[in-house]
């Protein structure tokens, strides 16, 4: 990551219901799952950009992504838990909550509003069943302030009061969780039009690096910050482009850069940067 933290994007792709969510923090992934839509192979419980050509190739690529979560879980400081939405869709079917219709025929589902009591409880459970495993493991709860207006801007408010219900209750109950407020700094603290894409639903960049920022004073202690100011510093170093590659004092302002990562590589994982630099050494 470009901070260089240690992180695990969510291997099965973006959620947004939290049941769907819950079910793979504790590995409750169903093998046969698995449907063909035109040629490509998907899961019911992941997000469409998990796909194969074939259910042997997307068994094989579900396997492997549960078991770096289940990995990763056990051994990680914090989890951080976006809830996007409290919309689900049931399969008509068999009454299964999917995680991604994968564009299937609506007819096929049936849509409703998640109760604040059911999220909590899947969402505590898995929670509860993490800290067993991981005693060290702390979780932080945000919501997600882009707001799903195709649901309509009523059905997005109501989904995203329970998200928020759901969040507080669980601070309320597990000593091991708290809650950041993503959603309440963009909705309203910033509040003009500058902060939001054009569609007026996502962050703008500003807005990105504004909760960016309340985040990290938030949670970053002295030394971390410390860290991150030297960083981007050397990110902006590597980022130079110069008119003269060649040249003695830009050959010069590369072995100061290379020194500067260096001096990390007991801290971080640099290689990548200190082979680009290296490259244009002569």
């Amino acid at each position: 990551m470009q901070n260089k933290f240690n992180v695990l994007t969510n291997p099965f792709g973006t959620i947004y219901n939290p049941v769907s969510l819950a079910q793979l923090l504790t590995d409750d992934i169903q093998t046969e799952a698995i449907i063909e839509s035109q040629g490509v192979y998907f899961h019911w419980q992941a997000h469409g950009e998990v796909s194969a050509l074939s259910a042997r190739e997307l068994q094989t690529i579900m396997a492997m992504r549960r078991r770096e979560l289940q990995e990763r879980l056990q051994t990680t400081d914090w989890l951080i838990i976006t809830l996007g939405s409290a919309f689900a869709y049931r399969l008509k079917s068999d009454g299964r909550i999917v995680a991604n219709c994968h564009k299937m025929p609506q007819s096929e589902f049936s849509k409703e509003l998640l109760t604040a009591e059911e999220m909590t409880l899947a969402l505590k459970g898995a929670i509860a069943q993490l800290e067993t495993r991981n005693p060290k493991l702390k979780t932080l709860l945000t919501v997600s302030p882009v707001r799903h207006i195709r649901d309509g801007l009523v059905e997005n408010n109501r989904s995203k009061a329970r998200l928020i219900e759901v969040a507080h209750t669980l601070t309320e109950q597990l000593p091991h969780v708290s809650y950041f407020p993503a959603y309440e700094i963009l909705i309203d603290e910033l509040r003009d039009y500058r902060f939001y894409s054009t569609d007026r639903v996502h962050p703008s960049e500003e807005a990105v690096a504004y909760i960016w920022e309340r985040f990290a004073d938030t949670y970053f202690d002295a030394s971390t910050e410390a860290f991150m100011n030297e960083w981007q510093a050397i990110r902006s170093a590597i980022q130079h482009r110069p008119f003269h590659v060649a040249s003695a004092a830009h050959q010069q302002f590369l072995r100061k850069t290379l020194d500067r990562l260096n001096q990390l590589a007991d801290k971080v994982d640099v290689q990548a940067e200190v082979s680009l630099l290296q490259k244009q050494l002569l």
